[in-house]
């Protein structure tokens, strides 16, 4: 699979980008071909600019690419000078002052974005497509002056301190930092690019400006816009746009490049978690190496989904693992070939043991054409679904022609994909998969601490079609014909709103199960299936519901479908299945108790609700998965899995009359009893103020203040979200207030959690523990301020503008749009909901907001929960 940016590359992203395309999808789907129109230019000055016209919605995506990462800081290498520019970048200029870039794209209805890697820095802006004008003068501004305010810096200093030790709390990201600082011993990509602390904190403002004024030149950037834009309009509006920004220049590619691996190198550390974590890797080819071809058909062979070789052999097979994957990772130089690892620390030999094996397979070349096809599709299926954002178009164009100079290089990859056999598989492996050529790394549990075993056509928006069939079913159709693809959605209520101390977890445990076989197909056949035709399948369970995801190409509808209706219909529930799912829960239970921002959580959940079922985890305990019998999990399966409480929504490149008459057919045999009524315990309203503090071998500390707030039934949940809107985000009051004013924390805002019951608000920051108490006072005066003062209108119209956007946004895609409207249609509110939510969010008044604040946010009643060092 192309291009992972592994886990700490940057702040708290974890990103995969696939670069694919393919005459594959031109030969079968004709019309798709014909669909949008893309075009390259270089400005006089250099930029060059990649336009392409995607008029399914009104939305524009801007993807402005900077090759400037932390491999080409040169004497700054290990400072994260890259990465301290893209924190800066949107901070102000000569022209805007700090906050007002946030502030007006937040205004427009927009979203912006950032991140860096080894090889670039990636800013993105996406917003509705009548505001490109202003936003590539956004753009341009910050590209040619940014003002890098000397006390904004300072604040941003902090707050990337604060990033960095998050990092070194987070099992993952540090074993990722762990990983490349041993692999690679000359080559800049063993520096992470957040850089050293030591490094970081002598930056000035001069460096800032040198290496700004050095990299962010025209000739060094390029610009993609895809969205519903005319390309000869745009191109004029990004020659005027970008008409000042200076050519530079730019020294020639010059990387010391990494000596060959000569021997085997190991990192071994202690470290406070529960579970053993585990990277081991090669290293591999570039992005210009014929080699990337086969190495990626290898990685998804042996780690992409659950019907893969080491998910089936090492997790499902042995259970010796808690979860495994593979990647390939080719950036500009060489990159990684690695394979991730979550295991009891007893089980390292077996596990490394089969890993090897599972290797040598390969390198014999004892792989199928089956197994070819497969990793084919798979492709193809990825590409297709990252098409449906204008984000991922835009990005994807921006990137390709950034690292290979080619905005097309995803046409050569799909046919070097296409063209790779078993003799260049076993070639390349045999090539790269050497002893000598391995690092491994591991993070270990503290000697000592308790290592537990439990374990057609271009459509415009047609209307969603609502469908009851004879068995009570209840049927979403909606028609989208932009791409060969389907989005199926079922859900059904449940979560941990139907459980108990003694059942909790058993609506997450039953949704895992449901992926575990049937009469009909064992789980291994199910993944097998799924995954030959390219198509994502999942299950999920939180506090009001539990359902099964299902994402295929068109023409494989009624294939997908049949796998769904067996699992729907026939699950088996074996008790080999049940243990094997038992041991990952508690496995992700333990996980879990690693994060002191899940901890405080459940702390948070606890003090609120002493009597609702809300005060679970949807995970379950270690107890109650412990002793969640077969007979528990049948009784719960045949209970709420039926069609008198089940809702699925089918979206996408549909017929909806044979898709019909394909779901009477299909859906026969499922069950279609009563459900018993559904009634939960009231919860009391919070009457005085409740502190909690927790401790946690964690640099960073976490704050939470928490108020009992309403169902999502009730309409002033449009109020709450223009309260969250106002106070979180970049533009939002707690950031301003306590990080871009103080630099008090990393990250900070609020969010709000509803249910069927009336549910919960949250106040959160995550900050250095010696500011702990300056943070409380902060926010308790902010939710003082909600109360007291009428929010002005021009802050108001930003929070709306905002909110407005980002719905449109969010509805992008078949998934998306299925899961809101199945969901509303399940809880009673109706498939159409989503229409009116614009609408309802204009209504909002500042009267509306201190009301609301009055009777919630009582700063005498509150939850505060607090997770720091002792």
């Amino acid at each position: 699979m192309r291009f992972w940016l592994l886990k700490n590359l940057t702040h708290n992203r974890l990103l995969l980008i696939v670069f694919l395309i393919t005459l594959a999808v031109f030969s079968a789907y004709p019309a798709f071909s014909q669909t949008n129109q893309t075009s390259r230019y270089i400005l006089d000055n250099g930029l060059t600019v990649i336009i392409k016209e995607v008029s399914t919605r009104p939305i524009v995506s801007l993807v402005c690419v900077v090759r400037a990462g932390s491999s080409t800081e040169g004497s700054f290498s290990g400072s994260g000078i890259s990465h301290f520019i893209e924190h800066l970048l949107f901070k102000g200029t000569v022209k805007r002052g700090v906050g007002e870039i946030a502030r007006e794209i937040k205004n427009k209805g927009g979203q912006i974005n950032a991140y860096t890697s080894f090889d670039y820095t990636r800013y993105e802006i996406v917003l509705p497509a009548e505001h490109l004008d202003g936003a590539l003068d956004i753009l341009s501004d910050a590209l040619s002056n940014a003002s890098f305010d000397p006390q904004e810096m300072e604040k941003e200093r902090n707050v990337i301190l604060s990033e960095l030790r998050r990092n070194n709390d987070d099992p993952d990201r540090f074993l990722s930092k762990l990983f490349w600082s041993t692999a690679f011993k000359k080559h800049p990509y063993r520096l992470p690019v957040i850089g050293y602390e030591e490094l970081f904190i002598k930056l000035t403002r001069d460096d800032i400006l040198k290496y700004y004024r050095q990299m962010y030149v025209s000739n060094n950037i390029i610009l993609s816009i895809a969205g519903d834009v005319q390309t000869s309009q745009a191109l004029l509006k990004v020659k005027k746009a970008f008409r000042h920004l200076p050519r530079g220049g730019i020294l020639p590619y010059q990387i010391v490049r990494e000596p060959v691996q000569v021997s085997k190198r190991e990192l071994i550390q202690d470290r406070s978690v529960n579970l053993t974590h585990l990277l081991i890797g090669f290293h591999g080819p570039d992005i210009n190496s014929p080699d990337l071809y086969p190495m990626d058909v290898a990685a998804i062979i042996l780690g992409k989904g659950k019907s893969s070789r080491l998910y089936t052999s090492l997790k499902e097979k042995d259970r010796l693992v808690h979860s495994i994957s593979a990647f390939s990772y080719t950036p500009r130089d060489p990159g990684i070939f690695g394979i991730n690892a979550l295991l009891e620390a007893k089980d390292i030999p077996k596990a490394e043991l089969a890993i090897e094996r599972e290797l040598d397979r390969i390198k014999k070349g004892d792989i199928t054409d089956k197994e070819l096809s497969k990793a084919r599709n798979m492709v193809l299926a990825d590409y297709i679904f990252g098409l449906q954002t204008v984000e991922g178009q835009a990005g994807q164009l921006a990137i390709s022609e950034a690292l290979t100079g080619d905005f097309n290089f995803s046409k050569r990859y799909i046919e070097g994909i296409n063209s790779v056999t078993i003799d260049d598989i076993k070639r390349t492996a045999l090539k790269y998969f050497k002893p000598d050529n391995l690092t491994r790394v591991m993070l270990v549990p503290h000697r000592g601490s308790p290592q537990k075993t439990d374990n057609k056509k271009k459509t415009t928006d047609l209307p969603i079609e609502e469908i009851i069939l004879r068995n009570g079913l209840t049927v979403l159709l909606k028609e989208n014909h932009a791409l060969p693809v389907v989005s199926i959605r079922v859900v059904m209520k449940g979560g941990v709103r139907l459980e108990d101390e003694d059942t909790n977890g058993i609506s997450f445990f039953t949704a895992k199960m449901l992926l575990k076989g049937t009469k009909k197909r064992p789980a291994e056949k199910i993944f097998e299936e799924t995954a030959s035709m390219g198509a994502s399948l999942s299950s999920y369970s939180a506090n009001n519901s539990l359902g099964i995801s299902l994402d295929l190409l068109k023409d494989d509808l009624e294939a997908g479908m049949d796998i769904l209706m067996d699992i729907l219909a026939n699950s088996t529930f074996s008790q080999t299945a049940i243990e094997e799912v038992r041991t990952d829960i508690i496995a992700r239970i333990k996980r879990n108790e690693e994060d002191n921002f899940y901890m405080a959580g459940q702390a948070l959940k606890a003090a609120l609700f002493t009597s609702h079922p809300y005060r679970f985890e949807p995970t379950g305990t270690k107890q109650s998965i412990s002793n969640i019998a077969r007979k528990d999990l049948l009784k719960f399966y045949k209970r709420y899995v039926t069609t008198d409480n089940m809702v699925i929504a089918i979206f996408g490149d549909i017929d909806p009359g044979q898709t019909r008459r394909m779901l009477i057919r299909k859906s026969k045999g499922l069950n279609s009893k009563p459900v018993p009524k559904i009634t939960t315990s009231a919860e009391q309203m919070q009457t005085e103020r409740t502190e909690i503090e927790k401790y946690m071998d964690k640099s960073e500390a976490i704050i939470l203040i928490g108020f009992h707030s309403i169902p999502l039934t009730d309409n002033d949940k449009y109020v709450f979200d223009i309260i969250t809107a106002l106070l979180s985000g970049q533009d939002g009051r707690l950031f301003k207030v306590v990080r871009e004013n103080l630099g008090l924390s990393y990250s900070v805002g609020s969010y709000h959690v509803m249910g069927l019951d009336p549910g919960y608000y949250i106040f959160y920051s995550e900050s250095l523990p010696g500011e702990i108490d300056r943070v409380k006072d902060l926010l308790i005066s902010q939710i003082e301020l909600l109360r007291t003062e009428p929010v002005n209108s021009s802050e108001i119209n930003r929070a709306k503008n905002a909110l407005a956007g980002r719905w449109n946004i969010n509805l992008q895609t078949n998934a998306a749009l299925a899961f809101y409207s199945v969901l509303d249609e399940l809880y009673g509110l109706g498939y159409n909901k989503y229409k009116h939510y614009t609408e309802k969010i204009r209504e909002v008044t500042p009267e509306d907001i201190i009301r609301v604040a009055n009777i919630y946010f009582d700063p005498e009643k509150p939850v505060i929960v607090t997770v720091t060092l002792k």
